[in-house]
């Protein structure tokens, strides 16, 4: 059979479409293989996509994906040498390349370097400037040349973790905590999201943070739904800054209900209803109309019992209605076959 295979992300996964041989066994596993790399960026995923084919039906579930997580750790640019090195690099390697080597692009990183206490050969840039530059441009390493400064200057820098991933039903657990440690208690704004519909307390609250540097809080969820996550974001606000690579954290939810079973195959539904069309407690008119669903789903037995049709050619014009009906109206304990009919086609 015929599966496609596409990623979130560039795990430089094979991707495409490949053939999977299936045994007499029936079942076969296949894997795809991910790069391990340097750079450190966001989770993702690999997708296998099953495609329909001449000789097979597919069930109700046709795909299913595997997170790839990466784990590469995130720079901490806090660190006076992590943070020089990386505004030498993008002062070196734009990513705009056609800024590479352009003196006005390159005295302003070496400002921005005299700024944080590096000899770079000229005048610093305002830490005013900088704050600004960071608050027009927040995704910029302005940002986190302000947030160096700012943490040199003794404001604190607030940081969030997460706790372990849970079950639904359980509660997520975050840690906040302030570096260096506020003299008095500090009143941080988190917002709160959920990924999914956990009954989770969404939206902003006010957690303190105490002399010691740290406070955890749980956020509770409910049971009975898929999997998701919960979220804790840190807010902007007065007498701390966010940190830029630990403003916010993620804490799983897994799902721990068991999966709804499959509906039966076609083959499994002739049976069940070559099992109903012989149930000596059934009516010949229903066993009729059983030997009849038989041939509507391909098997063969409806054809050398006499009147097996009731008034409706398979498969031909009626016979959806045909089948809803006889889903509606079956009294011999066999109304649930119907409905697979329909769920099938």
């Amino acid at each position: 059979m015929t599966v496609t295979i596409t990623q979130s992300g560039d795990y430089g996964a094979t991707t495409g479409q490949r053939t999977v041989t299936i045994p007499t066994s029936g079942s076969v596993t296949f894997s795809v293989a991910t790069t391990d790399d340097q750079a450190d960026e966001a989770d993702g995923s690999v997708t296998a996509t099953l495609v329909d084919g001449p000789d097979y039906d597919l069930g109700s579930t046709k795909t299913a994906t595997v997170t790839v997580s990466d784990d590469d750790a995130t720079p901490d640019y806090t660190d006076y040498q992590t943070l020089v090195d990386h505004l030498i690099d993008i002062r070196d390697n734009p990513v705009n390349t056609a800024v590479r080597g352009h003196p006005v692009h390159i005295r302003k990183w070496n400002q921005v370097l005299a700024a944080i206490g590096y000899d770079s050969g000229v005048e610093p840039m305002a830490e005013s400037q900088i704050h600004a530059n960071a608050a027009r441009w927040p995704e910029s390493s302005f940002k986190l040349a302000s947030d160096y400064l700012k943490l040199q200057a003794g404001q604190p820098v607030i940081r969030v973790s997460g706790g372990s991933g849970i079950s639904e039903g359980g509660s997520a657990s975050f840690t906040v905590s302030a570096s260096p440690a506020p003299a008095a208690n500090l009143d941080v704004k988190v917002t709160v999201t959920q990924s999914g519909d956990y009954g989770a307390t969404v939206g902003q609250r006010t957690v303190t943070i105490p002399t010691s540097g740290s406070v955890t809080f749980t956020v509770g969820t409910t049971d009975d739904q898929a999997d998701g996550s919960v979220t804790a974001t840190v807010d902007a606000g007065s007498g701390y800054t966010v940190s830029s690579s630990q403003g916010a954290a993620t804490v799983a939810v897994s799902d721990d209900d068991d999966a709804p079973p499959p509906p039966p195959g076609r083959a499994a539904l002739i049976a069940q209803f070559s099992a109903a069309a012989n149930d000596t407690s059934v009516p010949p008119d229903w066993q009729r109309r059983y030997r009849w669903a038989i041939t509507h789903l391909g098997g063969a037995a409806c054809a050398p019992a006499p009147g097996c049709g009731v008034g409706v050619v398979p498969g031909g014009r009626g016979s959806d209605r045909f089948v809803q009906i006889m889903a509606r109206i079956d009294p011999h304990g066999y109304a649930h076959l119907w409905s697979a009919i329909s769920d099938l086609e």
